[in-house]
This record gives structure tokens, sequence and C-alpha cells, in this order.
């Protein structure tokens, strides 16, 4: 008869022959999960002294083949559904709470809120955490992250879904918290699966393992344009070397391991260079459509670089208003300076000021005046405006008023006006 363990990582196929007529079985032993690299390489058949206690043979052991499951890497699966957590945090994290504003309101502040800056901490200090407790390889530690990930994320997430400010007409809190949730719970289940497979081990001489990158499983272009992506990320390549390489047992000091990390991608990308070279025939053209993706919008995006931002902040960009007058005010002074040989004197007397009783004025282009390329000269409330203001065209120019008296009187003694 067939014995079948679907909770083991690995079997040992028993050939089991019976005294009587020498008839062979086959039978399949449990043996526990492997979980270092030495563990893959096939062992010696064990004896009949060897086998659980619990496992009674109706027949006597003659001989033994390994068989061993390897386990699943679900690493990149994970990492790649909290990083997209993170972004949908950062971006929608003000319509959850009602104590923020909007993301383009955070931006224009010369400070950010702290609970925003808390919920983004606490979630980078996940992703890294998983990220060590998989280099350690780990399986307590990363059943405690999965547990106080549940713990603190469905309490927090369930109190704000029935919060009032969440159930107020025309709010999309909900719908932002059931997406996060979403992120979070696959994140959850691809965890869970990776328990239940286990780690796999640290290198292997196929190339796997856990210090292979997950860009180098196949050398083409999806990978390559992927490794670009994820390097071009500012210390987020380092990041994960560092991390590495203080979970590692290695002779190699961080100067040494960085350097190594360089060689390897060297060669991942030149091994796609190469793959793609095969392809070709020698003395081929390269093909038009490389040359508009490498060429022509390389090009557009490097002059979009250079004049995007004098674009953006240029009086003719589509956000562009024109700033409005807040205060105007007009002042007149009389002021005598004498000089004394070596002495200066300097005396100032305000004649008129106004401004605080005025009235304010936008001037915009209408109609047809002006003649052939001049702007017209009338304002929004019919009264005429100088030719020199006209030529700024519509909405750039604002008029202010103010009464004819001065706000002020002159208030000086007799003696300081005699002097």
């Amino acid at each position: 008869p067939m014995l079948q363990d679907p909770g083991v990582a690995s079997t040992r196929e028993a050939v089991l022959g019976q005294p009587s007529n020498q008839q062979q079985q086959r039978q399949h032993v449990p043996e526990a999960p492997e979980a270092d690299l030495q563990s893959q390489e096939p062992a010696a058949a064990p004896t009949a002294a060897q086998l659980p206690n619990d496992i009674q043979l109706p027949a006597t052991v003659l001989g033994v083949e390994h068989h061993a499951r390897s386990q699943k890497d679900y690493y990149a699966l994970n990492a790649i559904l909290d990083f997209l957590a993170f972004i949908y945090t950062a971006v929608f994290y003000q319509v959850v709470m009602s104590n923020t504003r909007t993301l383009a309101d955070l931006t224009d502040e010369r400070q950010i809120p702290w609970d925003y800056l808390n919920a983004l901490l606490l979630l980078f200090i996940i992703t890294v955490t998983d990220r060590l407790v998989y280099s350690l390889g780990s399986h307590f530690g990363k059943f405690l992250l999965l547990l106080g990930q549940l713990l603190l994320f469905i309490p927090v997430c369930m109190s704000l879904y029935w919060s009032p400010e969440a159930s107020s007409s025309g709010s999309h809190a909900r719908l932002h918290l059931r997406v996060f949730m979403v992120l979070k719970c696959v994140s959850w289940l691809v965890t869970a699966l990776q328990l239940k497979s286990g780690f796999p081990p640290r290198a292997s001489f196929d190339g796997g393992g856990r210090q292979r990158f997950v860009f180098y499983k196949k050398a083409d272009n999806l990978h390559m344009m992927g490794f670009y992506i994820f390097q071009a990320v500012p210390f987020l390549y380092e990041l994960r070397a560092l991390l590495d390489w203080t979970c590692s047992a290695t002779p190699l000091n961080w100067y040494q391991w960085l350097k190594l990390e360089d060689i390897r991608a060297s060669l991942f990308i030149e091994q796609c260079r190469g793959t793609w070279r095969e392809q070709r025939v020698i003395g081929e053209r390269v093909p038009r459509y490389i040359k508009f993706l490498q060429g022509t919008l390389l090009f557009c995006l490097l002059l979009l670089a250079i004049w995007a931002p004098l674009l953006l902040f240029s009086s003719g960009a589509p956000t562009y208003t024109t700033p409005g007058v807040v205060e105007a005010r007009v002042n007149a002074s009389l002021g005598v300076v004498t000089q004394y040989g070596h002495y200066q004197g300097v005396m100032s007397f305000p004649v008129f000021e106004a401004g605080s009783r005025r009235t304010v004025q936008n001037w915009a282009s209408g109609g047809t005046s002006g003649g052939v390329g001049k702007a017209p000269s009338i304002s929004r409330s019919g009264q005429r405006w100088p030719s020199a203001v006209g030529q700024k065209g519509s909405g750039s120019g604002s008029s202010g008023n103010s009464s004819r008296d001065s706000d002020q009187l002159w208030q000086l003694s007799p003696p300081a006006r005699s002097a």
C-alpha cells in the first residue's frame, strides 16, 4: 500500500520485500523538511532501526530512494504587494483621515502631519523587517510579523471603517479602506503560503536560493527593464545589499560585498544584451522602433526635463493666475538733509498718506478695439486704462484707487514747522 502525507516536504521511497514470496512493494516514509543546502544532496539509505516507531512495515526494508520537494519563494510577490500598499497609503491617506487635507495641500505646507508620517514610517519598517526575516530564514520571525500585522491593521481599519467621518455622505474613505485591506490580505495570504512551503536555502548549485535576485531568474529584456527600474529608485539597491550583507555569514566586508553585487549585476546585463545580439545578424540595421524608443523619446524627455520647470512657473502655464492685490498705499513726505561739517542731519515730514480707503479693479481685454495687434483698452467697468497696461493682455493687471484726502493729519507742532 501507498502511504502519503501532504504536510511533509520530502519523502523516502522504500523498496519492501516479503520474506515468503519475495514480492516487492513501494512504501513512502515521511521525513522532516530540509532547510539548508546540504540537505538537498542524496542521503544514505536508513536501516530498519532508524525508521519511526509508529510506522509498521509489512516487510523487510531492502532499499530507500530519496525524494525532496524544493521550497517555493514568494518573497518577490510579497514585496510588490507591500510596496503597492505603501504607495496607496501615501496617496489616499488624507481621504480616510479627517484631520488631514488633500495631498496637494500637504505639499504646499512646510511641515507634514505627524500621524501621516507615522503611518508611512510604520509600513516602511514592516517592509524592511520582512526582508530581514527573509534574509535570516526565520520561520518564527515571519510568524510573529504576520501575527503583529493582523493584530494591528484589522482593529484600526475596522474602527476607521465604522467611524462617523467614513460614513458621511460623499466620502470615499470606505472605498480606499477596502482597497488597502485587499492588498494587505493578499500579502498575508502569500506570507502564509511561504510559511507552509518553508524558506528556500540561502544558495543552491543552480543559482537559486534567497540570495538570488528576482530579476536574475531569466535573461531577457523584461527582466532587464525591471532591474533598471529597481536600481533607479534612490538607495533601494544599496539598502537591499546592506541587509543581505548584515544577515549573511561571509568573510567579505561591506565594500567587497557591494563590489561583488555590482559584478553580478553587470554580468546579468551583459547576458541580457548577449541574448538580444544572438537574435540579430551581423551588420543588420537597428530596428526603427528601437530608434524611436531610445532616440526620439529619450531626446524628448531630456528636453522636457530642461524646459518643463521654466514653462511650469511661467505666466503662460495653464495653472497660472494673476496675483490679486492685497493692499495698496500711497504716501508723500518732505525730506530735508543738512550738512554741518562732518555731521549730517535728516528731517522727514509726512505730508500725504492714503490707502485705508481704496478700491481695487482688475483689468481684462474684451471686444476688438485697439486696432490690429493691440490689446483692448477698456476695463471691466467701462473705464479706459493706459496703453502700457493694455499690452499685457487679459487679466494681467489691477488698478487700485485711493481717496483724494489724506488718511492722517499733518500733526507737527509750530516750532517744528518753523524749524
